[in-house]
């Protein structure tokens, strides 16, 4: 479905944008001038703008956590304000003549085309929410060549949900949270809580207790291509 804009002209009904019509931006060119590997923040990608100087070689930049980008875009309910299948364009200009290596925090996965600029280009990205629950740190069970994670301390419904990235002891990169199970099976209580997990890919040890995990929103990001400053 196609989607258009109201514009609202004082006491005249509002009526949908048309040609002539200029949308108002918000993006903010932020600049980021160390000369060492360095952590693109939220702020600097909330702003949809980098402006990358003062390298003297090639560096790493890695993205903020996926927590923090969503917090910066949305605010304390940034699990309201920006859901799942929300997209936004992020802009890199490499200024410092040097080629950067894209670096990944925490909640984040790689999506279609290269994600390393080129010296003395500009990068353009595209960046899909794909889970905007918050990120949530608990203590677990695991057993080698299982799937499913006890919880040492039941969680309310809603903290842990399908899709978000799991990091800890034993969890091997890139799994996510397949499915969430509530009440304990073996005293029937807690029948409202999140009690144990299944993960997409199987746990790698076993440790009865006291494993923190940490639980993250998604971002994925996309290369869309590059062009000449």
């Amino acid at each position: 479905m196609l989607a258009r804009g109201m514009i609202s002209q004082g006491g005249i009904p509002a009526r949908q944008a048309g040609p002539g019509d200029v949308l108002a931006s918000g993006e903010v060119i932020a600049a980021l001038a160390t000369d060492a590997n360095s952590t693109i923040t939220g702020a600097m990608i909330a702003g949809g703008i980098l402006n990358r100087t003062g390298m003297t070689a090639g560096r790493t930049d890695t993205t903020d956590t996926a927590q923090n980008v969503l917090t910066a875009l949305g605010g304390n309910d940034f699990a309201v304000n920006v859901i799942p299948g929300t997209t936004f364009r992020f802009t890199y200009r490499q200024s410092a003549g040097f080629a950067t290596t894209w670096g990944h925090g925490r909640g984040w996965i790689a999506g279609t085309g290269t994600l390393d600029v080129t010296a003395s280009r500009i990068k353009e990205f595209l960046i899909e929410v794909l889970n905007s629950t918050p990120e949530v740190t608990t203590n677990c069970g695991t057993t080698n060549a299982s799937a499913t994670v006890t919880l040492d301390v039941p969680q309310p419904a809603g903290t842990i949900t399908s899709g978000m990235l799991v990091t800890g002891t034993g969890i091997t990169a890139g799994t996510r949270v397949a499915g969430v199970h509530y009440g304990s099976s073996s005293t029937r209580s807690n029948t409202d809580k999140i009690c144990s997990i299944t993960l997409d890919a199987n746990a790698t040890a076993t440790t009865a207790s006291g494993v923190s995990l940490i639980f993250s929103p998604v971002l994925r990001i996309n290369g869309l291509g590059e062009r000449t400053l």
